[in-house]
């Protein structure tokens, strides 16, 4: 049996004009292929952040951005790279912010049917109620993984799998804070595949 292997490498175009590398996959198997060809070397040190988008409290914004932007410096020094949501919301824009200060590598997963793609990419279908909850991609990411998907939360196997298969042996934590009901499916999927959490 042949492995797939993943969809070409694309250049997305964000806001603020800055340029983000992002990949298609369909398969868990075209995940180690597909993050080579994001210029993701495995095995490295991994963090993977989890936690309030929308419903974050806008009070803790300024905290939490300092406490990213002091972990992105030491998760750099080490070679580690962090994986979350990569969309434009909460913890993943705070973290977007401090690891694109740091140049950390950044990877967003994200479920095609729940983001906004730039022009040029195929986006995702709209709700069937015809309204358009699709988040932005933070253009604090560099690089993204673009995984089947049309509900909030069918990117958490994806997640916590991509975040296994980068880390191979070496290190990997899940970071949690705050959130709801996708995030505790986060914080499973992690667990299920043996990866401790601070919350």
């Amino acid at each position: 049996m042949t492995r797939p292997s993943p969809a070409a490498v694309q250049v997305l175009s964000l806001a603020g004009g800055q340029r983000a590398l992002a990949v298609r996959v369909g398969h868990l198997a075209e995940l180690p292929a597909a993050l080579a060809a994001l210029g993701l070397i495995a095995p490295r040190p991994v963090l993977v952040l989890v936690g309030g988008a929308n419903g974050l409290d806008p009070g803790l914004g300024p905290c939490l951005l300092s406490v990213f932007r002091a972990l992105s410096t030491a998760l750099r020094a080490v070679g580690a790279v962090v994986l979350d949501g990569g969309t434009r919301a909460g913890v993943m824009a705070l973290m977007g912010e401090a690891a694109a200060d740091a140049r950390l590598p950044l990877l967003g997963v994200a479920a095609v049917g729940t983001v906004r793609l730039p022009l040029g990419a195929a986006d995702g279908p709209v709700a069937s109620d015809g309204a358009d909850r699709r988040a932005e991609l933070d253009p604090g990411h560099g690089r993204f993984l673009l995984v089947p998907g049309l509900c909030w939360g069918d990117e958490s196997p994806w997640l916590a799998s991509a975040a296994s298969a980068l880390a191979g042996g070496r290190p990997s934590l899940t970071l949690v804070v705050g959130g709801g009901e996708v995030t505790a499916l986060d914080l499973r999927e992690g667990l299920r595949l043996g990866r401790p959490a601070l919350i």
